[in-house]
């Protein structure tokens, strides 16, 4: 059977032109490279693999409701479906370990290349005259072949993608599956006019509207730019768009009842201005610059010079656009929360590049975009090293603090007098819960009787007075802000006591916090004895 899948691999390249087997091989190659990382020294991280440790890691559904609010802090959060998706293995038995939890993203990534590049082949935009042509005489094959690898490079080469699929707990990895789904089922749907493909595209979007709260920005404007612009939609085509606008209304009537009536705090809302914001989500991700000015170019193509022979591709890019400004609005700025606006914007800005009439202007367009891949690259090798450090050092850390623990040491955790009334104590009170779960993770009993989470194993202490020090004793420090953006600095006095104590700083950086130890238990663990003490 082996000998029989090679047999036609190889077969399959070598009926190939060479172009095409370049093509195929760079991204067989691209798949293999990414696969191999994935997988690579899978373990648990200290972070949001909080979630995983109290549900599918323990063989437990994830609740829906656990992120209508979340975790029972009223911040406004709305996304109940952001992972529910892992909750799959939790019906697969022997799956709740952290390599079957990286095999399951490895197959959503390998799935997602897949569907990229079917869609791809079946928006044969390229050298068509309207809007959506299925014709194979009017379609430029080898031009299609190229640019559906360019996009799937410029794609995976962003500078968020490999995080998202790095990590256990990134709603936007599946995101990208369905949105990708999204659109294949809707062009099928355009081509044949089935009902089927129209009801499965329109399950597909109110499912990924509960994954993140922006989604829903994208699909409203979707509806909204093929129902103004497109006089040509078919009764179905009209009915689909009035579905998704029906999903927005049902979605804002949740989120206001379930989320926003009873918040007290609000996504990362600071006191930036609006102007702020902007340049920061702008700038979070290079190619946000590239969206927002190609939905404008396109927008005013539209609507004065009334060319809307592309609006289907133009609607995913006004999406796009309103994906982008939403995070603007929540004040949310971290890179891989633009992946799916890069997903939905590819078609519109390669179909652009490629319609312009002079030679050099189009050459350089393909030419930015792969450059901006290209640059890309490193970051994403950053993001590699960074994955290997993680995996491979927050576990025996954890697993180093328990036993500490377990041998008769206390946990000290600092919170200063003066921030009690602070909305930092519950960020810091926050962090506190994750190092908790991931304690009682290491602690728990097979059978599951401590379930993570549920313990409170650090003894709370202000000043230096509140700490009596032995071997076996760990001593954690919350980093937060001050006004300045700086972190906070320790009170001397409680330096002073731990170097008396003869305590050495571990780790400063492990979700924003400072781990002390004495020297020698710390070398008798042996745990990244290269990296101690340093921030």
């Amino acid at each position: 059977m082996i000998n029989n899948i090679l047999e036609k691999t190889f077969s399959f390249f070598l009926n190939k032109k060479t172009e095409e087997r370049i093509c195929y091989f760079s991204l067989c190659l691209i798949i293999a490279v990414f696969s191999f990382f994935i997988l690579f020294r899978a373990n648990w991280i200290i972070g949001d693999d909080f979630e995983t440790l109290q549900t599918t890691a323990i063989g437990i559904t994830e609740h829906i409701g656990r992120h209508i609010g979340q975790e029972k802090v009223s911040n406004g959060r709305f996304y109940p479906l952001g992972h529910y998706d892992l909750n799959l293995l939790a019906f697969i038995p022997g799956a709740q370990s952290p390599l079957a939890h990286y095999i399951y993203i490895c197959l959503q990534f390998i799935l997602l290349i897949f569907l990229f590049w079917k869609t791809s082949g079946e928006l044969k935009i390229l050298g068509n005259k309207n809007m959506l042509s299925f014709s194979k005489e009017n379609n430029d094959s080898k031009a299609n072949l190229y640019l559906k690898t360019l996009a799937l490079v410029i794609l995976i080469c962003s500078s968020g993608f490999s995080w998202v699929f790095l990590d256990i707990n990134y709603p936007e990895r599946f995101l990208l599956i369905l949105l990708t789904a999204f659109a294949f089922f809707l062009i099928k749907g355009i081509k044949t006019q089935k009902t089927s493909c129209f009801i499965i595209s329109g399950i597909i979007a109110a499912y990924a509207t509960y994954m993140k709260e922006t989604v829903i920005g994208a699909l409203t404007v979707i509806a909204i730019a093929n129902l103004l612009f497109n006089k040509e939609l078919t009764k179905k085509e009209k009915y689909f768009h009035f579905f998704l606008l029906i999903n927005t209304l049902c979605f804002l009537i949740f989120y206001y009842f379930l989320a926003f009536r009873n918040h007290t705090s609000i996504y990362g809302i600071r006191n930036e201005s609006s102007l702020y914001a902007i340049s920061a989500v702008l700038m979070a991700e290079k190619t946000n610059i590239i969206i927002i000015a190609f939905a404008i170019f396109r927008l005013w193509k539209a609507i004065l010079r009334n060319e809307r022979k592309y609006l289907f591709t133009d609607s995913l890019l006004f999406g796009s656009a309103a994906y982008i400004i939403s995070f603007a609005i929540l004040k949310l700025y971290a890179p891989y929360y633009f992946i799916p606006a890069l997903l939905l914007a590819l078609p519109a800005i390669i179909l652009t590049i490629y319609q312009i009439n002079k030679p050099i202007i189009k050459i350089s367009g393909f030419a930015l975009l792969l450059l901006l891949s290209v640059l890309n690259i490193p970051s994403c090798f950053d993001n590699f090293s960074m994955s290997y450090v993680e995996r491979t050092t927050h576990m025996p850390l954890i697993r180093t603090i328990a036993e500490h623990k377990e041998n008769g040491g206390k946990l000290f955790w600092h919170i200063p007098q003066d921030i009690s009334n602070n909305p930092i104590n519950s960020t810091i009170a926050g962090q506190r819960h994750i190092y908790n779960v991931f304690i009682d993770f290491v602690n728990r009993k097979k059978d599951n009787s401590i379930l993570p989470g549920r313990n409170e194993n650090f003894e709370i202490f202000s000043s230096e007075n509140e700490l009596n020090l032995n071997g076996n004793d760990v001593v954690m420090i919350p980093l937060f802000a001050s006004e300045n953006g700086l972190p906070n600095p320790m009170p001397e006095q409680i330096t002073k006591k731990l170097k008396h104590a003869e305590f050495n700083l571990i780790t400063s950086n492990l979700l924003y916090v400072k781990i002390y130890m004495r020297k020698g238990s710390y070398i008798e663990k042996n745990w990244l004895l290269s990296h101690s003490g340093k921030i």
